[in-house]
């Protein structure tokens, strides 16, 4: 067996769970767009049951270093090693596992392996200490937000479905706002001076859209770079697809979500302020009434 020289360590506790920690261990693709400082681009080569062969290039681009890497990773052993296979740091090992788990979360230790023959690595070690400790805090950011979305996903519920919803005043909203219509969370917000509702998270990894900015119809999630059309949907970048979301209707300055098979402002009729006044136009008090048409 090759005698390998350790050249740094770097550990670290995790407010997570290893669940998490090894679904972002497989997570390629987050990798330019979670860290764009330290990949500037990642290719996948193979894929096995528990290794992956890639190709990535390093920041800054303009250097034009790349690495081919391989990873091996086993959940049940809580390991991972990447090996450089040539590139950039060519036979350089990280060795990871996670070291102690407990209620608040796990240590993990990464250590840093080179054969002695590539001795002349060793003063790159704080480097590579620094550069993981950088990457770990972005990670576990993205780690702990996905934790908390799964633990407040709504779970499916057997309550007769709305066909309306009373969002409030057009002038007393501070977008994007946060809703709930048939039991799930959605935003509204303004695209191009109109109104538009779309789902609250990321439906691949449940990334919250509240602080992301709408550009022309799309929106782009940064943990993976998948950009989402809300007219459709779709997305280039990923077979996930947005869930259909509620059409905005405005109504007498008051705002309302509502399936979309209903298509005419005239199937709404408004009965109350939201505020509990007098409202405007001769309406009377009561309830949001959805009209079918004959």
């Amino acid at each position: 067996m090759q005698k390998l020289l350790l050249i740094a360590s770097y550990k670290r506790h995790i407010a997570s769970n290893h669940e998490r920690m090894f679904e972002n261990v497989f997570d390629w693709e987050h990798l330019p767009h979670l860290h764009p400082r330290t990949f500037s681009s990642i290719s996948l080569l193979a894929k096995g049951k528990k290794t992956l062969t890639l190709e990535a290039g390093l920041w800054p681009t303009p250097f034009g270093l790349k690495q081919k890497i391989r990873l091996q990773g086993c959940k049940r052993k809580r390991t991972w090693i990447v090996r450089v296979l040539s590139g950039f740091m060519t036979d350089l090992i990280v060795r990871s596992r996670v070291s102690y788990e407990r209620s608040d979360g796990f240590d993990v230790r990464v250590d840093f392996l080179v054969p002695f023959s590539r001795w002349y690595y060793a003063p790159l070690g704080p480097a590579l200490k620094y550069s993981y400790a950088r990457l770990y805090k972005e990670d576990v950011a993205m780690m702990t937000s996905r934790q908390h979305y799964l633990e407040r996903k709504p779970k499916p519920k057997k309550t007769q479905a709305e066909h309306s919803v009373l969002i409030g005043k057009a002038s007393d909203l501070k977008c994007p706002h946060l809703f709930t219509f048939q039991g799930n969370p959605f935003l509204i917000n303004q695209d191009q001076g109109k109104w538009i509702a779309y789902t609250a998270h990321c439906p691949h990894l449940g990334r919250s859209f509240k602080d992301l900015k709408i550009k022309s119809g799309k929106i782009l999630c940064p943990w993976h770079g998948y950009e989402f059309e809300l007219a459709s949907g779709l997305s280039r970048q990923s077979k996930c697809r947005l869930p259909l979301a509620p059409k905005i209707i405005s109504k007498s300055g008051l705002l309302f979500a509502i399936v979309p098979e209903l298509e005419s402002e005239k199937q709404v009729k408004v009965t109350q302020d939201p505020e509990g006044g007098e409202m405007q136009h001769g309406l009377e008090r009561g309830i949001i009434d959805c009209i079918s048409q004959s």
